[in-house]
């Protein structure tokens, strides 16, 4: 439309209608007829914003009131007001052919719009501005700095003031309108059924509207939920009806609606590839619809079996899908160069081949993924050479180090696969890696293959941290021992034990343990009992496991024949005392001079064996025992201060008695007393602070508490 200066005033009113006299969908009647239309033509815009220039109304109304069957004419137009050569022009952004069907409008020069700026020009303003045909008009837009390039490719007429504006898609009217995706301005209708129009418009008359929700791709045969939302855009409840379509389902509900609904249906995908699932919602005054695009795609198919095998020999092969699911009546179709068969099967199949060569295997059924699997079929030959992998096999396990491969030597133009637990076979150079713990077993198929003949052997593998065989004894060289006592040998290993041999006094003992693997057992033990009965007693042994791995170990003991009837040795401090009633000292009894918080060591020793040691001061008991044969010595270290929880306490100055008492494996006791001074004259201990360790300042009130302790 051309706005001359003659007629600024009418269009200065014409926006105050705009502005008050837009309506919504809620309230629609009265229009600027001269702007908009005919007495046919209705005009819907935003409830909360009735300028058509602040409007925005989501398109997919439009599509709804095309379904609704007392509408003719539907057309979604979005407003910009620019200028073209300083003169006011207004861009009526539109889908060209629902525009010129809703005005009864046609092209009379050019051609339709093809690309986004493409646009066509009302007669007279076409002609009132002197354009031509293929011109190119440089716009802004109405709210936003968005600038166009317009280029003209056709000529309308119409029978109203349309006929004074462009026309351009409603992609470029939203860019200069700043208007998002999917949204426009306003949306004429045309109808002549003046009732059902009304009752449109009216704000408490129900209308509904419809969206879905749900995955955008599903599996075949996969069951999905799909949550449906109905509005009602009226004030007051009605009633509706509900159709949802997608494949070959079909559901149709009579729904009563207050204000909204939601709920969730569920769907099976039968058919692949693209499709869309419908739903529509209609009272008679608006049939709304809503489309969701989903995929469906074929169920992916998990393949398990030897893509290496001898000819004249069953395998097993099997398919499944997701979630380990089952797949009944599948097509396989086998062939090679002059073999070709097709069988019908249900999740596994067992062949036989003919012939040596290259198979192929086609896994064909609908809803499922192809599955193309090469399989070679050679003559069968066994696996001699074992001496050529390393670890080499024992009774046809390996026993493998963790975290170390196996390896293989083959000849020339050779080469290996392997299948670890039956999974796919895979090829290698020279070296078969597994990985797991100690203790983890696992099958192993080897496969040397050379001119469509393949040699095959099966190991069990056995993973372990080391092969070594350990021996253990409390009782070692120069270690003491009585005669005629009996003491243990401990013999083990993470492999199981073969043999031992052991040697008493040069008299030979052979033990056959031939240990097999067994499930949770992680080592291997065999415990030997020796008795002392001989003045130069020694023993000898040989210990080897199953992978023949060799330990040896000698003990020669010193045996005491007599009892023992020496009493243990009391070291107060630095002081030493065989006996109570002897002890060499320059103070009787014996005193420890020491500041309060200091703490001090008692010892016992034994010339064989020590049982206990107590300690019997500043009215506590002190206690230490010998936890294991052959102890020696024991101590005990006695402190002068103590803790409880947060409180620190030292000892007062003063002079503490004691009483020690030791005794052996033997019975023989020993017992003296002692004094313990606490002095803290010239003591040189700082104090101890007692506190938290790392200091939070978050608050200007925040405090903490230190306590200090000193002798």
């Amino acid at each position: 439309m051309i706005i001359k200066k003659s007629i600024v005033v009418p269009i200065i009113i014409l926006l105050i209608l705009f502005t008050s006299t837009f309506v919504s969908l809620n309230s629609i009647f009265a229009m600027p007829q001269e702007m908009m239309g005919k007495n046919d033509i209705y005009v819907l815009t935003l409830s909360t914003d009735k300028n058509p220039l602040r409007s925005n109304l989501n398109i997919n109304l439009a599509y709804a009131l095309e379904n609704t069957s007392y509408i003719k004419a539907v057309s979604p137009e979005i407003f910009v007001f620019t200028t073209i050569h300083n003169e006011p022009v207004t861009l009526r952004g539109v889908i060209f052919s629902k525009f010129l069907k809703i005005e009864n409008g046609k092209l009379v020069k050019g051609n339709m719009p093809r690309n986004d700026n493409d646009v066509i020009v009302g007669e007279s303003l076409f002609n009132y501005m002197h354009l031509r045909l293929g011109e190119n008009l440089t716009v802004r837009g109405s709210f936003q700095s968005s600038i166009a390039i317009l280029h003209i490719v056709g000529v309308f007429r119409t029978n109203d003031s349309t006929n004074d504006e462009i026309l351009v898609n409603l992609s470029t009217a939203q860019t200069l309108a700043g208007l998002k995706k999917g949204t426009v301005s306003i949306i004429r209708f045309r109808s002549n059924e003046v009732k059902k129009a009304h009752e449109l418009m009216d704000p408490s008359y129900p209308k509904f509207k419809i969206m879905l929700n749900t995955t955008e791709q599903v599996y075949f045969g996969e069951k999905f939920n799909v949550t449906v939302n109905i509005e009602n855009m009226g004030t007051s409840p009605g009633n509706c009806k509900f159709y949802l379509y997608f494949q070959d389902t079909s559901i149709v509900r009579d729904l009563y609606i207050n204000k909204n609904a939601s709920f969730n249906i569920t769907l099976k995908a039968n058919y692949v590839g693209n499709s869309e699932i419908k739903a529509y919602v209609e009272n008679g005054v608006l049939n709304y619809s809503y489309a969701y695009k989903i995929t469906v795609v074929d169920r992916p198919v998990i393949f398990e079996g030897k893509t290496l095998t001898y000819i004249h020999t069953p395998t097993s092969f099997y398919f499944h899908s997701i979630n380990n699911s089952s797949i009944e009546n599948a097509t396989l179709k086998v062939y090679s160069k002059d073999y070709y068969k097709v069988y019908n099967f249900n999740s596994s199949i067992t062949l036989s081949f003919p012939k040596r060569g290259l198979y192929t295997i086609y896994f064909n059924k609908y809803g499922y993924e192809n599955k193309t699997i090469l399989i070679r079929v050679f003559k069968k030959a066994n696996l001699i050479a074992s001496s050529n992998i390393y670890p080499k096999p024992i009774n046809n396990i390996i026993f493998l180090k963790k975290n170390e491969n196996i390896k293989l030597k083959v000849g020339c133009n050779a080469s290996i696969y392997y299948s670890i637990d039956n999974s796919l076979i895979r090829k290698t150079n020279s070296t078969i890696p597994v990985l797991g713990d100690a203790g983890d077993k696992y099958n192993i198929d080897i496969y040397v293959v050379k001119n469509w003949i393949m040699e095959n052997a099966s190991y069990l593998v056995y993973i372990c941290n080391n092969y070594s065989v350990n021996i253990f004894s409390q009782i070692n060289n120069e270690s003491m021992v009585y005669y005629n006592r009996n003491f243990t040998i401990n013999v083990w290993s993470e492999l199981p034990l073969k043999n031992i041999t052991i040697y008493i006094n040069r008299h030979r003992q052979d033990i056959n343990l031939n240990q097999t693997l067994e499930e949770g057992i992680l080592n291997y033990t065999y415990n030997l009992t020796v008795n002392v009965n001989h003045k130069n007693f020694g023993v000898e042994i040989y210990a080897e496991n199953i992978i023949n791995i060799l330990s040896h170990k000698i003990i020669k003991p010193k045996v005491v024949y007599s009892s023992d009837t020496i009493k243990p040795e009391i070291i107060i401090g630095k002081r030493r005392a065989q006996y109570s009633e002897s002890l060499l000292r320059d103070e009787s009894p014996p005193t420890i001079r020491i500041w309060s918080g200091q703490s001090f060591t008692i010892r016992a020793s034994d010339n064989f064996e020590m049982k206990n040691l107590t300690v019997c001061i500043f009215q506590k008991y002190f206690y230490a025992s010998a936890k294991n044969s052959f102890v020696k010595t024991l101590s005990i270290t006695i402190p002068t201060m103590f803790k409880n929880g947060t409180n620190v306490r030292f000892l007062p100055v003063g002079i503490y008695p004691g009483k020690i008492i030791a005794i052996d494996s033997s019975g023989n006791v020993n017992e003296t007393t002692f004094y313990v001074n606490i002095n803290n004259t010239n003591e040189k201990i700082p104090p101890i602070i007692l506190g938290p360790k790392l200091l939070i300042f978050n608050s200007t009130s925040k405090s903490f508490e230190f306590r200090i302790y000193d002798n």
